[in-house]
């Protein structure tokens, strides 16, 4: 377990860089990020996986160079990162997973042989049928987190059941786009969250809130 402060891993992501290929069925679903050598890439799973969750050395097996870590924001000793880091005997914290919609941080090292490396999510796409929509509850202050659905979805049709001055922010391959709520005047950028991005949400609440969403996804 490795502590970064918030700050600190801000300016670490200002390196992120991430490409999203989509791609739907009706049965299972796929979206493919890249990760770039030297840079942070900021991803999250909309599938629900065939156990509900994957460790992250089952995920990874060995697709990345040594020296890759991956990161997962928690809430414990008031915010931290959970690390995960590939070397000569595997994954270190073997047990940390991935879940549907939990976003994570991976890094690749600045001499690693690739210049880049394809991460890819799928698992199935459950459709409005079959699930009408899903909690997350969102605790006091910063979630990493991502959709739980695998379509684009705008801060406006998210249903944050948002607070005063609770933040989304995202990193979208060259800067940090940030949007405050208001309750005046709703989100001040009103961006999309596009499938396999990871945003943080800010959440002002001093105590749990639960973010439900509809199922946007309309399968036959």
């Amino acid at each position: 377990m490795k502590k970064i402060i918030l700050t600190l891993a801000f300016a670490l992501t200002a390196a992120i860089t991430a490409q999203a290929q989509p791609v739907y069925s009706n049965v299972v679903g796929m979206v493919k990020m890249t990760a770039f050598r030297g840079a942070y890439t900021q991803v999250a799973s909309n599938f629900v996986f065939e156990n509900g969750s994957v460790t992250v050395a089952d995920f990874f097996g060995n697709s990345l160079p040594p020296l890759s870590s991956v990161f997962f924001w928690s809430t414990q000793n008031g915010g931290e990162y959970l690390t995960a880091t590939y070397g000569t005997r595997g994954w270190s914290n073997v047990t940390l997973e991935i879940d549907r919609a939990k976003g994570f941080i991976i890094s690749i090292p600045n001499d690693a042989p690739q210049a880049s490396y394809d991460i890819v999510f799928n698992g199935s796409v459950p459709s409005a049928t079959a699930e009408a929509s899903i909690d997350t509850v969102l605790i006091p202050g910063f979630n990493l987190i991502g959709m739980p659905y695998v379509v684009p979805v705008s801060l406006s049709e998210a249903n944050f059941q948002a607070s005063n001055l609770d933040q989304v922010l995202l990193w979208d391959g060259t800067s940090w786009q940030t949007s405050t709520f208001g309750t005046r005047g709703g989100w001040s950028t009103d961006f999309t969250i596009e499938p396999g991005q990871a945003f943080f949400y800010k959440s002002n609440l001093l105590n749990p809130k639960t973010w439900t969403l509809s199922n946007p996804v309309n399968l036959n």
